[in-house]
């Protein structure tokens, strides 16, 4: 898990951060870090899925575990999501959904090839970032692996 590829400069920079960009920044030096290949999870967290931020985080803990029992290195981007969400209130505040994170911070991931493989949770089709994200997927030829069905089926 990417957590030990952290640094105590990645935990403060992340209080601090002030635009997508940085947070990007952050992610990358992590992902520098980490060993190849390397993958992220794609999936609902403000849209779609189970109906709520907090319902679609635990969704992502239990794939998370899923993937990591293969031994697979996954880039867990879940510490970002308190400071994206500051961030959007701080730059976005009239805006429901932020294209802005989209293309400032997950956009450079890919376009750099930082991650090698993408894994879609089984309803990522309900959410506006994860079609992005699959979208990105099929066009820079990053590999999609599509997440077992029953893979929620313990009632979470």
């Amino acid at each position: 898990m990417s957590k030990e590829y952290w640094t105590q400069e990645d935990k403060d920079a992340l209080e601090t951060a002030q635009s997508y960009g940085e947070l990007f920044t952050i992610a990358k030096r992590i992902l520098d870090r980490m060993p190849r290949p390397r993958g992220q999870m794609c999936g609902p967290i403000s849209t779609g899925g189970a109906g709520s931020v907090e319902a679609n985080l635990k969704r992502f803990d239990v794939a998370l575990e899923h993937i990591l029992q293969n031994d697979v290195e996954v880039f867990n981007q879940m510490p970002f999501e308190v400071p994206m969400q500051r961030i959007k209130k701080e730059l976005e505040p009239n805006v429901s959904y932020s294209m802005r994170l989209l293309e400032e911070f997950y956009s450079p991931i890919f376009e750099n090839k930082l991650v090698d493989t993408l894994y879609f949770l089984p309803d990522w089709k309900t959410s506006r970032g994860a079609n992005w994200e699959h979208d990105q997927a099929q066009r820079l030829g990053i590999e999609i692996i599509y997440l077992p069905e029953d893979l929620f089926s313990t009632g979470i």
